[in-house]
């Protein structure tokens, strides 16, 4: 009984440390942007449902990363374009974070849901005014995301932006109607 105890935490320790290792390692070449890396570990051991310990998918990784291609891959792989983290963030959640445009519009193209809540009810439009970015705070309003929409605290995308003193998107938001 010993020797098989003794053998499952040596197992344990010797694979447990390179598993997730070797997961990491899909979640890095996602954000980074290694496509050709990604299709290798996706063929051979990943899948594009695969999810980190705070339950953010390669999806997420690419959506931080900017990555438009890499997310369309994903997408095309059957990645869940709403899945939530611990957070309850989004990949368009994340993307709204990290300000890519393009792979906005690849997340909207595969499905995302625009007014996707996070666990502080902050929809990507929100979040696009902790981070300043106009550009995807552009292509969510273009999609629908309504410049006025409001958690039930009250906070709308312009009151964030202002929390935040980004002068740039409380400019844009209250062009487009933002009153609150």
């Amino acid at each position: 009984m010993m020797a098989f105890l003794w053998l499952a935490v040596l197992a344990l320790g010797c694979f447990g440390v390179g598993s997730a290792s070797a997961q990491m390692e899909i979640f890095e070449a996602a954000k980074t942007g290694d496509i050709v890396r990604v299709e290798q570990l996706l063929e051979s051991e990943h899948s594009a449902l695969d999810y980190d310990v705070n339950g953010s998918t390669i999806l997420h990784y690419a959506a931080s990363g900017g990555q438009a291609k890499i997310a369309a891959l994903l997408i095309a792989r059957g990645a869940d374009v709403n899945a939530a983290n611990k957070d309850g963030f989004t990949p368009l959640h994340n993307c709204a974070l990290s300000g890519n445009s393009e792979t906005a519009v690849t997340l909207l193209g595969g499905g995302s849901i625009l007014y996707a809540r996070d666990n502080n009810e902050m929809t990507p439009l929100h979040l696009c005014g902790l981070s300043n970015n106009v550009d995807v705070a552009k292509i969510l309003v273009g999609h629908g995301a309504d410049v006025n929409d409001k958690t039930s605290t009250l906070w709308t995308p312009l009151r964030v932006a202002e929390y935040k003193s980004n002068k740039e998107l409380i400019e844009w938001l209250r062009a487009q109607g933002a009153n609150e």
